[in-house]
Protein backbone atom coordinates (compact mmCIF):
# COMPACT_ATOMS: atom_id res chain seq x y z
CA UNK A 1 0.00 0.00 0.00
CA UNK A 2 1.25 3.49 -0.81
CA UNK A 3 2.50 5.28 2.32
CA UNK A 4 0.31 8.16 3.47
CA UNK A 5 1.34 11.28 5.32
CA UNK A 6 -0.61 14.30 6.53
CA UNK A 7 1.01 17.69 6.98
CA UNK A 8 -0.34 20.58 9.03
CA UNK A 9 1.50 23.90 8.66
CA UNK A 10 0.17 26.55 11.01
CA UNK A 11 0.61 29.69 8.91
CA UNK A 12 -0.31 28.36 5.47
CA UNK A 13 -3.99 27.40 5.34
CA UNK A 14 -3.80 26.08 1.76
CA UNK A 15 -1.23 23.51 2.88
CA UNK A 16 -3.25 22.34 5.86
CA UNK A 17 -4.08 18.63 5.90
CA UNK A 18 -2.32 17.81 2.60
CA UNK A 19 -2.04 14.13 1.68
CA UNK A 20 0.38 12.49 -0.75
CA UNK A 21 -1.88 9.86 -2.31
CA UNK A 22 -0.76 9.96 -5.98
CA UNK A 23 -3.25 11.54 -8.33
CA UNK A 24 -2.80 13.43 -11.59
CA UNK A 25 -4.12 16.59 -13.20
CA UNK A 26 -4.62 17.59 -16.80
CA UNK A 27 -3.34 21.08 -17.64
CA UNK A 28 -3.59 22.24 -21.25
CA UNK A 29 -4.18 18.67 -22.49
CA UNK A 30 -1.06 17.43 -20.70
CA UNK A 31 -1.07 15.12 -17.67
CA UNK A 32 1.10 16.01 -14.67
CA UNK A 33 1.77 14.32 -11.33
CA UNK A 34 0.41 15.84 -8.12
CA UNK A 35 2.92 15.77 -5.26
CA UNK A 36 0.47 16.50 -2.44
CA UNK A 37 -3.06 17.85 -2.34
CA UNK A 38 -6.14 18.62 -0.27
CA UNK A 39 -9.68 19.82 -0.98
CA UNK A 40 -8.34 23.41 -1.02
CA UNK A 41 -5.07 23.22 -2.93
CA UNK A 42 -2.40 21.09 -4.58
CA UNK A 43 1.26 21.03 -5.57
CA UNK A 44 2.10 19.90 -9.11
CA UNK A 45 5.39 18.87 -10.71
CA UNK A 46 5.03 21.27 -13.65
CA UNK A 47 8.22 21.52 -15.74
CA UNK A 48 7.16 24.63 -17.61
CA UNK A 49 7.48 28.38 -17.20
CA UNK A 50 4.41 29.54 -19.13
CA UNK A 51 2.39 30.36 -15.98
CA UNK A 52 2.60 33.44 -13.79
CA UNK A 53 1.73 33.99 -10.14
CA UNK A 54 -2.01 34.67 -9.58
CA UNK A 55 -2.84 33.31 -13.03
CA UNK A 56 -6.09 31.34 -13.22
CA UNK A 57 -6.37 28.15 -15.27
CA UNK A 58 -8.78 25.24 -15.72
CA UNK A 59 -7.58 21.79 -14.70
CA UNK A 60 -9.02 18.29 -14.52
CA UNK A 61 -8.33 16.00 -11.54
CA UNK A 62 -7.68 12.32 -12.32
CA UNK A 63 -8.58 10.16 -9.31
CA UNK A 64 -7.46 6.55 -9.81
CA UNK A 65 -9.91 3.94 -8.49
CA UNK A 66 -8.40 0.60 -9.38
CA UNK A 67 -9.20 -0.26 -13.00
CA UNK A 68 -10.91 3.08 -13.67
CA UNK A 69 -10.49 6.78 -12.89
CA UNK A 70 -12.73 9.67 -11.92
CA UNK A 71 -12.31 13.02 -13.69
CA UNK A 72 -13.22 16.24 -11.85
CA UNK A 73 -13.07 19.68 -13.45
CA UNK A 74 -11.92 22.68 -11.41
CA UNK A 75 -10.52 26.20 -11.68
CA UNK A 76 -7.28 26.97 -9.83
CA UNK A 77 -4.96 29.91 -9.33
CA UNK A 78 -1.17 29.74 -9.18
CA UNK A 79 0.08 30.88 -5.78
CA UNK A 80 3.72 29.78 -5.53
CA UNK A 81 6.61 28.48 -7.65
CA UNK A 82 9.52 26.51 -6.21
CA UNK A 83 11.74 25.26 -9.04
CA UNK A 84 9.40 22.86 -10.88
CA UNK A 85 6.90 22.55 -8.01
CA UNK A 86 3.89 24.77 -8.64
CA UNK A 87 1.46 25.44 -5.80
CA UNK A 88 -2.18 25.99 -6.82
CA UNK A 89 -5.19 27.09 -4.81
CA UNK A 90 -8.59 25.72 -5.84
CA UNK A 91 -10.95 28.57 -6.73
CA UNK A 92 -13.98 26.88 -8.26
CA UNK A 93 -15.09 23.33 -7.64
CA UNK A 94 -18.75 22.28 -7.79
CA UNK A 95 -20.39 21.00 -4.63
CA UNK A 96 -20.64 17.52 -6.12
CA UNK A 97 -16.98 17.43 -7.16
CA UNK A 98 -15.95 18.83 -3.79
CA UNK A 99 -17.86 16.03 -2.03
CA UNK A 100 -16.19 13.46 -4.29
CA UNK A 101 -12.73 14.93 -3.68
CA UNK A 102 -13.29 15.12 0.08
CA UNK A 103 -14.63 11.56 0.18
CA UNK A 104 -11.74 10.35 -1.96
CA UNK A 105 -9.29 11.99 0.46
CA UNK A 106 -10.98 10.26 3.41
CA UNK A 107 -10.89 6.90 1.66
CA UNK A 108 -7.25 7.48 0.70
CA UNK A 109 -6.24 8.05 4.32
CA UNK A 110 -7.94 4.76 5.21
CA UNK A 111 -6.31 3.00 2.24
CA UNK A 112 -9.67 2.42 0.49
CA UNK A 113 -9.33 4.84 -2.45
CA UNK A 114 -9.64 1.95 -4.91
CA UNK A 115 -13.21 1.21 -3.73
CA UNK A 116 -15.18 3.13 -6.34
CA UNK A 117 -18.48 1.85 -4.89
CA UNK A 118 -17.97 4.12 -1.89
CA UNK A 119 -17.92 7.16 -4.19
CA UNK A 120 -21.00 6.28 -6.24
CA UNK A 121 -23.33 8.08 -3.85
CA UNK A 122 -21.35 11.33 -4.21
CA UNK A 123 -21.13 10.98 -7.98
CA UNK A 124 -24.88 10.64 -8.53
CA UNK A 125 -26.13 12.88 -5.72
CA UNK A 126 -27.95 16.05 -6.76
CA UNK A 127 -26.02 19.27 -6.14
CA UNK A 128 -27.12 21.11 -3.02
CA UNK A 129 -26.81 24.89 -3.04
CA UNK A 130 -24.63 26.07 -0.17
CA UNK A 131 -23.90 29.69 0.85
CA UNK A 132 -20.38 28.70 1.93
CA UNK A 133 -17.91 28.84 -0.96
CA UNK A 134 -14.64 29.21 0.96
CA UNK A 135 -13.19 27.47 4.01
CA UNK A 136 -13.78 29.31 7.26
CA UNK A 137 -10.45 30.21 8.83
CA UNK A 138 -10.63 31.95 12.20
CA UNK A 139 -7.94 34.24 13.54
CA UNK A 140 -6.56 33.77 17.03
CA UNK A 141 -8.75 36.60 18.32
CA UNK A 142 -11.87 35.19 16.63
CA UNK A 143 -11.03 31.73 17.95
CA UNK A 144 -10.90 33.03 21.54
CA UNK A 145 -14.15 34.98 20.99
CA UNK A 146 -15.94 31.87 19.69
CA UNK A 147 -14.52 29.79 22.54
CA UNK A 148 -15.63 32.40 25.10
CA UNK A 149 -19.12 32.58 23.58
CA UNK A 150 -19.35 28.78 23.64
CA UNK A 151 -18.35 28.67 27.32
CA UNK A 152 -20.97 31.33 28.15
CA UNK A 153 -23.68 29.28 26.45
CA UNK A 154 -22.56 26.09 28.21
CA UNK A 155 -22.55 27.82 31.62
CA UNK A 156 -25.97 29.37 31.01
CA UNK A 157 -27.41 26.00 29.91
CA UNK A 158 -25.93 24.34 33.00
CA UNK A 159 -27.32 27.09 35.25
CA UNK A 160 -30.85 26.81 33.86
CA UNK A 161 -30.57 23.01 33.91
CA UNK A 162 -29.61 23.02 37.59
CA UNK A 163 -32.36 25.58 38.31
CA UNK A 164 -34.92 23.37 36.57
CA UNK A 165 -33.68 20.33 38.51
CA UNK A 166 -34.03 22.23 41.82
CA UNK A 167 -37.54 23.32 40.81
CA UNK A 168 -38.50 19.71 40.11
CA UNK A 169 -37.11 18.60 43.49
CA UNK A 170 -38.94 21.39 45.35
CA UNK A 171 -42.21 20.64 43.52
CA UNK A 172 -41.90 16.94 44.32
CA UNK A 173 -41.07 17.66 47.97
CA UNK A 174 -44.02 20.06 48.32
CA UNK A 175 -46.53 17.74 46.66
CA UNK A 176 -45.39 14.49 48.26
CA UNK A 177 -44.10 15.50 51.68
CA UNK A 178 -46.33 18.47 52.52
CA UNK A 179 -49.58 17.91 50.64
CA UNK A 180 -49.67 14.14 50.58
CA UNK A 181 -48.50 13.57 54.14
CA UNK A 182 -50.62 16.36 55.68
CA UNK A 183 -53.72 16.44 53.48
CA UNK A 184 -53.74 13.07 51.80
CA UNK A 185 -54.31 11.88 48.29
CA UNK A 186 -57.57 12.85 46.63
CA UNK A 187 -58.80 10.91 43.62
CA UNK A 188 -61.37 12.38 41.29
CA UNK A 189 -62.61 15.95 41.40
CA UNK A 190 -61.73 17.93 44.51
CA UNK A 191 -64.05 20.58 45.93
CA UNK A 192 -63.63 22.94 48.86
CA UNK A 193 -66.36 23.00 51.53
CA UNK A 194 -66.59 25.52 54.37
CA UNK A 195 -68.85 25.86 57.41
CA UNK A 196 -71.69 28.39 57.15
CA UNK A 197 -70.74 29.87 60.54
CA UNK A 198 -67.66 30.27 62.67
CA UNK A 199 -67.22 28.26 65.82
CA UNK A 200 -65.33 25.50 67.57
CA UNK A 201 -65.03 21.99 66.09
CA UNK A 202 -67.10 19.78 68.35
CA UNK A 203 -66.95 16.35 66.71
CA UNK A 204 -65.63 14.62 63.54
CA UNK A 205 -67.67 11.74 62.09
CA UNK A 206 -65.24 10.49 59.41
CA UNK A 207 -61.88 8.76 59.58
CA UNK A 208 -58.79 8.81 57.40
CA UNK A 209 -59.16 7.06 54.00
CA UNK A 210 -62.90 6.56 54.58
CA UNK A 211 -65.11 6.49 51.50
CA UNK A 212 -67.82 9.13 51.67
CA UNK A 213 -71.41 9.04 50.48
CA UNK A 214 -73.85 11.73 49.54
CA UNK A 215 -75.44 13.71 52.45
CA UNK A 216 -73.06 12.09 54.95
CA UNK A 217 -72.40 14.14 58.09
CA UNK A 218 -68.72 15.04 58.26
CA UNK A 219 -68.32 17.09 61.43
CA UNK A 220 -70.21 19.12 64.01
CA UNK A 221 -69.37 22.61 65.22
CA UNK A 222 -70.23 24.50 68.37
CA UNK A 223 -71.43 27.94 67.32
CA UNK A 224 -72.45 29.16 70.79
CA UNK A 225 -69.43 31.43 70.85
CA UNK A 226 -70.77 33.26 67.83
CA UNK A 227 -74.28 33.40 69.34
CA UNK A 228 -72.96 34.83 72.61
CA UNK A 229 -71.00 37.41 70.67
CA UNK A 230 -74.11 38.32 68.70
CA UNK A 231 -76.14 38.75 71.94
CA UNK A 232 -73.46 41.03 73.38
CA UNK A 233 -73.47 43.11 70.23
CA UNK A 234 -77.23 43.46 70.36
CA UNK A 235 -77.11 44.55 74.04
CA UNK A 236 -74.40 47.05 73.19
CA UNK A 237 -76.48 48.34 70.30
CA UNK A 238 -79.51 48.82 72.54
CA UNK A 239 -77.40 50.67 75.12
CA UNK A 240 -76.01 52.97 72.47
CA UNK A 241 -79.52 53.64 71.21
CA UNK A 242 -80.71 54.66 74.70
CA UNK A 243 -77.73 56.94 75.14
CA UNK A 244 -78.46 58.56 71.79
CA UNK A 245 -82.07 59.20 72.79
CA UNK A 246 -80.98 60.83 76.07
CA UNK A 247 -78.58 63.06 74.24
CA UNK A 248 -81.31 64.20 71.85
CA UNK A 249 -83.64 64.95 74.80
CA UNK A 250 -80.99 67.09 76.53
CA UNK A 251 -80.46 69.06 73.33
CA UNK A 252 -84.18 69.88 73.08
CA UNK A 253 -84.29 71.14 76.70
Amino acid sequence: MTPISITNKANCHRKTHRINIPIQVIIANTTYSVLDWSTQGLKVNYPSDNLNIDEKIDITFILPTGDSSILLKAEVILRSINHEDYGFEILKLSDKNQRVLRHYATLSIDGNHNHVDNLSGDLFMTDVISPIHEPIVLSEKEHHAVHKSFLKRVISYLFFGILFFILVIVTFFYNYIILYESTGLISGNAKHYSAPKEGMLKAVYVTNAQKLTKNQLLFEMDVRIEEDLLKNLRKHKALLKKQLQRAKAMIRD
